[in-house]
């Protein structure tokens, strides 16, 4: 966490779960104003609580209710950031679509939360949420054209789910050079995670992936322009 010191990052994940939210609310605010902007606080601060939060989950240092708390109150911040910066007009602006899901059976939302935003204040257009059920997810990507596929992946037994989905997705896309990413807590662990689950690249910071999401998607538009320049 460049911009912040770990103690500022850590006070935040204890402030998160407390019953009363004016403490937390006090302190996430001193830190967006010692930000350069609101991305960065929610790649470096957001995200680095929940991965305290994490940490002192499984070291069992926090109950589950605490967690939950914690992480709701987290991501209700992601979307308090978001709604002020749909004030300012902030929408998609280029034609760039990208479907973000996780496993079924997954929980982990936070991360997948601040990727959308982040995608989106980029001017992609972003699929995700409720409205995007991961089982059907194969047969919507063969009618809706989509750009990139970004999956979260938070345990151990998400591998072979993600795995499994993977493939799927690759056989019924309508764009068959669909770019594939993956995320989440098993970014952190797994050096070679895009390998084992058969993706196209691995991140594990969200600006990070959208720049790279981006030079992909150009580079393809660059070689389907030069094929139909050749063809012409």
């Amino acid at each position: 966490h460049p911009t912040f010191d770990p103690g500022m990052v850590e006070e935040m994940a204890l402030l998160s779960f407390e019953l009363d939210s004016t403490r937390f609310l006090r302190h996430t605010e001193d830190m967006l104003r010692s930000c350069i902007d609101a991305e960065q606080f929610m790649v470096e601060a957001i995200t680095g609580a929940a991965v305290v939060l994490g940490d002192w989950w499984a070291s069992d240092r926090l109950n589950y209710r605490a967690v939950e708390l914690g992480s709701e109150r987290l991501q209700d911040l992601v979307y308090d950031i978001a709604d002020q910066r749909l004030l300012l007009g902030h929408g998609p602006s280029n034609p760039h679509k990208i479907f973000l899901t996780m496993p079924s059976n997954s929980r982990h939302t936070l991360g997948l939360a601040v990727m959308g935003e982040i995608f989106h204040w980029h001017g992609w257009n972003v699929v995700a949420g409720p409205t995007l059920d991961p089982n059907t997810l194969p047969e919507r990507l063969n009618e809706e054209w989509g750009d990139v596929l970004g999956i979260s992946v938070a345990d151990d037994r998400d591998m072979e789910i993600t795995r499994d989905m993977i493939q799927a997705c690759r056989s019924h896309s309508r764009n068959q050079q669909i770019w594939i990413m993956v995320g989440g807590p098993q970014a952190f662990l797994r050096p070679d995670l895009a390998a084992e689950v058969g993706a196209d690249a691995a991140c594990s910071h969200a600006g990070q992936a959208q720049a790279m999401a981006l030079a992909r998607v150009r580079q393809v538009m660059a070689q389907l322009s030069r094929a139909t320049e050749n063809r012409g």
